[in-house]
């Protein structure tokens, strides 16, 4: 998974239990794996104007911000990008790819939908925190979103792309991503899943284990990065392109749909 979206999903999960609760025993702070590279993060309401446009400088001032101002919880969206020269799929290992994500803040009328950007500030850096987020208002006052996907609906969509892409891949003797595939399809059933890397990236009693299990297999399956990912592999005909890049999209979008689900429990 790439960490810009995983540090979308760190912030919906510990600010609806900040929004919920008013405390943290465990703040989303820069020792988090999904900020451990980050230099610094913003956050910025661009219909002010000036210095005032920036309303917190890490996720605690955001969450406290967003509490007074009559925030009652946050939601995870996602809509596809106009996919002009690469599909989603094969964007989302670069900066700023995959599609638009947002954090819908949720108030008692409306909704406010939040951004990110990266930019690398520092590639040097000796402590390796080379990048610096900017969250912004992308579109304010608006209608709440009505993408609402079913747990059960999302685990049953995302065991068929990796029962088909499982085998396809055996087909074609990648063992390895075989194994990938597979540990992800087992997550979805498992009755202690784990998530590999990102093991903070939410508060895990918040959530119910279908939940978990969503979330572990969706990182798992998350194959879709630069060189030496799953996007990276071409294949002797076009017709066996042709099909990978079905299975690859559908796959893709049922990891997101897996996202979501999880997260906006």
């Amino acid at each position: 998974m790439n960490g810009a979206l995983a540090l979308l999903i760190a912030l919906v999960s510990y600010g609806n239990v900040y929004l919920k609760t008013g405390n943290l025993s465990h703040p989303l702070d820069f020792n988090n794996t999904t900020l451990i590279y980050n230099a610094n993060i913003t956050f910025s309401d661009t219909t002010k104007l000036g210095s005032k446009s920036t309303v917190a400088t890490d996720p605690q001032q955001w969450f406290n911000f967003l509490k007074k101002s009559g925030c009652m919880k946050f939601r995870l969206v996602y809509d596809h990008s106009k996919e002009l020269q690469m599909k989603d799929y094969e964007s989302a290992g670069f900066v700023g790819g995959g599609g638009v994500w947002q954090i819908e803040a949720v108030y008692i009328d409306h909704s406010d939908y939040w951004e990110s950007a990266e930019v690398v500030v520092n590639e040097n850096a000796a402590d390796k925190r080379i990048w610096s987020t900017k969250l912004k208002i992308a579109a304010k006052n608006q209608g709440g979103s009505s993408l609402l996907i079913p747990k059960q609906t999302a685990k049953e969509q995302l065991a068929v792309a990796l029962k088909n892409i499982i085998r396809f891949a055996s087909e074609h003797k990648s063992d390895e991503w075989v194994k990938v595939f597979k540990t992800s399809n087992k997550q979805l059933t498992d009755t202690h899943p784990t998530i590999a890397y990102y093991k903070d990236i939410v508060v895990k009693k918040q959530y119910s284990l279908e939940s978990i299990q969503l979330l572990s297999a969706a990182t798992t399956a998350y194959v879709f990065g630069g060189m030496g990912s799953w996007n990276d592999i071409l294949y002797p005909t076009d017709k066996e392109n042709k099909t990978n890049a079905e299975l690859t999209a559908d796959l893709y979008d049922k990891v997101n749909n897996a996202i979501i689900a999880a997260i906006n429990e």
